[in-house]
């Protein structure tokens, strides 16, 4: 499991990313139960001609911080029904959550999602 210091360190480095990351994808996925490798370094970044889905088939896990649908993944069944609402700023994405009514900013709509699911993870934590 995932501690408390761990999601802060990962959702600061969130908030400073400015693309999406592979290393920070692998981070997300451990911090939501992924249990494969412990070195995002041993993956290989190579395209694969099945990874029709957005995950890195010599991996496993999704491409969080780039595809909305693999970040939004990360929100079903947490503490939202989901619906939102993404707005383009001159420094990245506000995404706002209809029933919370939070705004998570990120450089990309991605990013903005990781960050709140990993912010409600991290109130779960707190609770």
């Amino acid at each position: 499991m995932i501690t408390k210091n761990e999601i802060e360190e990962l959702l600061v480095k969130l908030k400073i990313a400015k693309t999406p990351s592979r290393e920070l994808d692998f981070y997300v996925a451990r911090a939501v139960g992924w249990h494969g490798s412990n070195d995002y370094t041993k993956c290989s970044w190579l395209a694969h001609p099945d990874d029709k889905d957005g995950s890195d088939a010599h991996c496993g896990y999704l491409y969080y911080t780039r595809l909305v649908d693999a970040a939004f993944t990360l929100l079903q069944g947490r503490l939202w029904s989901i619906g939102c609402i993404i707005n383009e700023t001159e420094t990245g994405y506000v995404v706002i959550l209809d029933n919370d009514g939070m705004s998570y900013r990120g450089a990309t709509p991605a990013i903005a999602f990781c960050i709140a699911a990993l912010t409600s993870l991290y109130k779960e934590i707190l609770s």
